[in-house]
């Protein structure tokens, strides 16, 4: 009896000879008898997995538990002379950072979008969320209130509702002492896929990425950024970055597109532990970074928008008697009895070298640099650009 093989290589032989005259035929035939002789492929028995593979689970299994699901709780007002309008955001990963229901993520994933009422209707703008809704590992769903952010830092805290026996800690390593080239992995949820698994190795250390927050707020830069090749897409903000013995190093917050035509290349960084060790207790414990007191008043978004200076800088509104801000020479903005501005005040574009776009980016570098005590600013004063110095005084706890 001919083979398969032997039968291709008849049917091969003939088929120009009566090719336009019965292919049809021939074609059928072919397919027919490989029908009647098919047999499924052969499934081998799963293999016994590596020591690293088995190492990777146990990780993945003990670490999910204190990993949650962040989603907005959306809003809108049925009160219509309200000054909000609806309002939306994404989802964002969280980790469990204590006993007492504290859970941490990136202040850029609480932002949500609103509309305020302003006289020429609503405008678009962002802040942060009232409330959001936490999912455990347990798929338990809960209420939880941001009590803590810093954007400058892009990290957030939040206080989640739950029984604290259902809440497992994190551990925490040190980043002071990582090697690029050694394992990193990520959990989180991108678009929405909860406890997903990602594995890399840290490609580079103490990386500086400028991070744009939001387009009101502007880019600030995280220092001590730690890059990796792990797969990080939206949803894995705010989740751990972790070591070969499961221990968090890092919290995932940034991800660099750039596309050239032919390629998307993207990289992904994250923030150090030592940066959220030396944060995130103050949040816990104020609310806010302690910062340096200027003495000044920033102007809203929608007043530097109504003036053409949106992403041009931090306009300055008013300046307090006798504060460091006016004995270091910084002009507020002066109006007329009807409110209307009749000399805009001082614009910040450069504080310490760096460009500032916002008040927020200002306020960014302040919690950044809030233990010194001098400050260069350079100001635009109508036409003219003029250098300043600040002394700073600290506030108070």
């Amino acid at each position: 009896m001919l083979g398969p093989w032997m039968k291709i290589g008849c049917l091969l032989f003939v088929a120009p000879i009566v090719w336009g005259q019965d292919t049809k035929a021939i074609e059928d035939k072919w397919i027919n008898q490989f029908r009647r002789e098919a047999k499924p492929p052969t499934v081998e028995v799963t293999q016994s997995l590596t020591v690293d593979e088995i190492q990777q689970i146990r990780i993945f299994n003990d670490i999910r538990t204190s990993v949650v699901y962040i989603a907005p709780v959306e809003t809108s007002s049925k009160d219509e002379s309200t000054s909000l309008g609806p309002r939306t955001s994404t989802s964002a990963t969280g980790m469990v950072w204590d006993h007492f229901g504290h859970i941490v993520t990136n202040a850029h994933a609480v932002l949500v979008n609103q509309s305020v009422r302003s006289s020429e209707g609503f405008i678009e703008t962002q802040g942060l969320a009232e409330e959001v809704e936490v999912t455990l590992a347990n798929q338990k769903k809960y209420k939880a209130r941001v009590i803590g952010h810093s954007f400058a830092y892009d990290l957030a805290v939040l206080q989640v509702f739950a029984p604290l026996n259902e809440l497992k800690p994190v551990r925490l390593a040190s980043s002071s002492n990582l090697k690029i080239g050694q394992k990193a992995m990520v959990v989180g949820n991108p678009y929405g896929l909860d406890h997903t698994l990602s594995v890399g190795v840290v490609s580079a250390l103490k990386r500086e990425v400028i991070n744009v927050i939001s387009p009101q707020i502007g880019g600030v830069t995280i220092r001590d950024a730690i890059q990796v090749d792990a797969t990080i897409n939206p949803g894995n903000s705010g989740g751990p970055l972790l070591d070969s013995q499961g221990r968090v190093i890092g919290m995932t917050t940034e991800v660099v597109t750039k596309a050239d035509g032919l390629s998307n290349a993207r990289i992904a960084f994250a923030i150090s532990t030592e940066t959220m060790i030396s944060v995130i207790p103050e949040l816990i414990a104020q609310g806010r970074l302690r910062l340096p007191q200027l003495g000044f008043i920033s102007a809203t978004d929608l007043t530097q928008k109504s003036l053409g200076l949106q992403g041009q800088g931090a306009l300055v509104e008013s300046v307090l008697d006798n504060s460091p801000a006016q004995l270091g020479g910084l002009k507020g903005t002066r109006r007329d009895l009807a409110g209307n501005p009749s000399m805009v005040g001082d614009l910040i574009v450069d504080f310490e070298g760096r460009p500032v776009l916002s008040a927020g980016q200002l306020l960014g570098y302040l919690e950044q640099n809030r233990n010194r005590n001098n400050y260069r600013l350079y100001v635009k004063r109508g036409e003219e650009m003029i250098n300043l110095t600040i002394s700073i005084k600290k506030s108070k706890p």
